[in-house]
């Protein structure tokens, strides 16, 4: 559901659906449902292995280049960031039931490993997905700023 709330909540800008509208009417682009099993580089390019949703199989695909589109990476036991995983092991954070970020009060200060929350660190954006859904978002991500700076400035 997460992604079909994705495809809902953050919409196309009409200039850009038109640029997407008009390459697909050339055939400069071709846009397959379906989820990426694997891929590896070779000379020139890259090998694709998808499963398409349409025919419900796995497919091949080379392409020249390869662009991900699916956001950062937000579970933060996956992160390879030297950041993230001192702070992860100095107790600093803890991932979220979910798996999508950081676990945090609602000021945005992470929880630590004993449950009580830092008092100069603070999360904004998409590491809260886990706490709190719309975080990906301009509206929010602005809000979030401004909570944040009036908390460090008080």
């Amino acid at each position: 559901m997460r992604h079909l709330w994705g495809l809902a909540r953050h919409r196309l800008p009409a200039g850009i659906h038109s640029i997407i509208r008009q390459l697909r009417e050339r055939g400069q682009l071709t846009i397959i449902p379906g989820r990426i099993v694997d891929a590896h580089e070779i000379d020139g390019g890259a090998v694709i292995t998808y499963y398409e949703r349409k025919t419900n199989s796995v497919k091949e695909l080379l392409v020249s280049r390869v662009v991900n589109c699916t956001g950062p990476q937000t579970d933060i036991l996956r992160l390879d960031d030297p950041l993230f995983r001192q702070l992860y092991a100095d107790g600093m954070v803890m991932a979220d039931p979910l798996g999508m970020g950081i676990r945090c009060d609602e000021a945005g200060r992470p929880l630590l490993a004993d449950g009580s929350v830092t008092h100069n660190l603070f999360v904004v954006g998409s590491l809260l997905k886990g706490d709190r859904w719309e975080s990906t978002a301009v509206p929010e991500l602005r809000m979030q700023a401004r909570e944040i700076s009036n908390r460090i400035f008080e």
